[in-house]
């Protein structure tokens, strides 16, 4: 974090400008990225999949898929049809019941000490 390096960020961030960290994958580019956020630079983002992703992908910048591939999610449980059969209700269920039953409270006898000792 020279000067030199410091007046750079600077400048960049006053012309609005991007800076992108990257390194031969993502995480080595992960602790400059904190580092830099914390001192300020909310110009700073991180080239996702780093080097060796754009390497792999054999594409050029003007060609850059939006997201990279590992991080498109693929959905496995369809939560919507799971919510949907967990709130059916089948007929033989208590709950499916209507009839409301009274719930008669019951005192519980409470147990005497026995006096006396050893």
């Amino acid at each position: 974090m020279s000067d030199e390096n410091i007046s750079f960020l600077k400048e960049m961030q006053k012309n609005s400008r991007e800076v992108i960290l990257y390194g031969n994958n993502q995480l080595v580019a992960n602790g400059s990225w904190m580092f830099l956020r914390q001192l300020g630079f909310g110009n700073v983002t991180i080239l996702l999949g780093g080097y060796e992703y754009l390497l792999m992908k054999e594409t050029s910048a003007g060609n850059l898929p939006e997201k990279p591939d590992y991080e498109v999610e693929q959905q496995i449980i369809n939560f919507t049809e799971l919510s949907y059969n967990a709130a059916l209700i089948d007929e033989e269920s208590p709950m499916n019941n209507n009839i409301s039953k009274q719930i008669i409270p019951v005192k519980r006898k409470t147990k005497t000490i026995t006096a006396g000792g050893c």
